[in-house]
């Protein structure tokens, strides 16, 4: 996420180096050195209308969850209406110099929490959440580190898409997790290798998701990312192993691996094109939104894992300085389907979605409002189709 007039102030300047709310040593600064704490973020209001509702106190009413689209077959929930500011966030920023070392630390969070029961009802309140929590080490200009919670490696955040609200769409590469990573910077060219909180995400025949929390090893991501003249492009490649170990239930692991790439193409100063192409063998967490699991639990114990494809395009227009558009398509395919005891396992089988906004800027850098619409159809393997329109208002103030 771009920072816009991130706010800073001498109330907030301190010698040294600190991070209020992260778990950091403390490094000293030279006495000539001053190091700044910065605070910042946005108020959001977002209104969102769904043709189809995907049930009582979902979230997926207030931002879209590919796996959420509703089915047909529960089109009686139709024409609703959500108005929230939750996604408004705010960030505490900190940095400095200690001899070779460029030290930066940030905490983010935001409103997406759990929300109580009759919040709407009475003052529409939910928990603040982590985003980011982390430490970004540079050591001159070729070596940096960064240990914490942020974007996975296995993604390219140049080449997410320009959206109106938050949300994951189906082709894309999406995760937030804790890690420790290293990059080597060249010229145009960085080398990075992360790795990252492994958790293995299953589904059982019946389709009930299964978290057992048996990992033994970190998900380990390569990657490699080149600038060029019109842009950046990036090649990530993700190793993992699934475990499951539950008595009575399954004692199975399974390696799995992914591969993405992606990036951005400036065609010129007003047109812009962004690109995803996702494909692996049990990376359902880290792509698409969980749509797919990255694993089916077979009658015997037995891990499956899950193939998936999904890829997104996304092309801006600048009308002027303070006007865009842009147009968002996103496909995303599970290619098995898995049979392990007689009856087919049920789950999405593919999806696609088509997104198109404006946004304003009023006051450039500051303030957005934006206007967006969205068309989503999926299909599950058991042949049961889905849909749903949706058009989404909003608007920012960066502080």
């Amino acid at each position: 996420m771009k920072e816009r007039n991130v706010l800073k102030s001498s109330a907030f300047t301190i010698f040294g180096l600190m991070a209020p709310g992260l778990a950091m040593a403390a490094l000293k600064a030279p006495a000539n050195e001053i190091t700044d704490v910065s605070v910042g973020g946005y108020i959001q209001l977002d209104a969102v209308y769904s043709s189809v509702s995907a049930g009582a106190n979902q979230s997926a009413d207030h931002f879209f969850i590919g796996s959420s689209v509703p089915l047909d077959s529960t089109h009686g929930e139709s024409d609703q209406l959500k108005i929230s500011a939750r996604e408004s966030r705010i960030w505490l920023k900190s940095g400095g110099q200690y001899e070779h070392w460029q030290l930066t630390a940030k905490l983010e969070g935001d409103f997406y929490g759990a929300k109580p029961t009759f919040s709407e009802t009475y003052n529409n309140n939910s928990d603040f959440r982590i985003r980011h929590a982390y430490l970004q080490a540079d050591y001159d200009d070729n070596h940096s580190f960064l240990i914490g919670q942020y974007w996975s490696a296995f993604q390219n955040t140049r080449a997410f898409p320009h959206t109106t609200t938050i949300g994951t769409l189906p082709g894309q590469a999406f995760s937030r997790t804790p890690q420790i990573r290293y990059q080597y910077n060249l010229a145009y060219w960085q080398l990075y290798a992360s790795l990252e909180n492994p958790e293995s995400n299953l589904l059982t025949e019946q389709g009930e998701s299964v978290r057992p929390d048996d990992d033994k090893y970190p998900d380990l991501v390569l990657g490699v990312k080149q600038k060029h003249q019109a842009g950046q492009i990036s090649l990530s490649v993700l190793y993992r192993s699934l475990s499951c170990e539950q008595y009575q239930l399954c004692h199975d692991s399974e390696d799995a691996w992914g591969i993405s790439v992606a990036g951005e193409y400036n065609f010129d100063a007003r047109n812009q094109l962004r690109y995803q192409l996702n494909r692996g063998n049990g990376i359902g967490r880290y792509v698409s939104g969980v749509i797919y699991p990255d694993a089916v639990l077979g009658a015997q114990g037995n891990l499956f894992n899950t193939r998936v494809t999904a890829g997104m395009l996304s092309f801006q227009h600048t009308w002027r300085d303070d006007l865009t558009s842009a147009v968002i398509f996103n496909y995303a395919d599970s290619e098995t389907q898995y049979d392990t005891s007689g009856s087919a396992v049920v789950m999405t089988d593919k999806i696609t979605t088509l997104n198109v906004n404006l946004q304003w800027w009023p006051v450039p850098e500051k303030w957005r409002l934006s206007m967006e619409v969205l068309r989503a159809n999926t299909r599950l393997s058991s042949d049961a189709k889905g849909d749903l329109s949706r058009v989404m208002l909003s608007s920012r103030y960066y502080f």
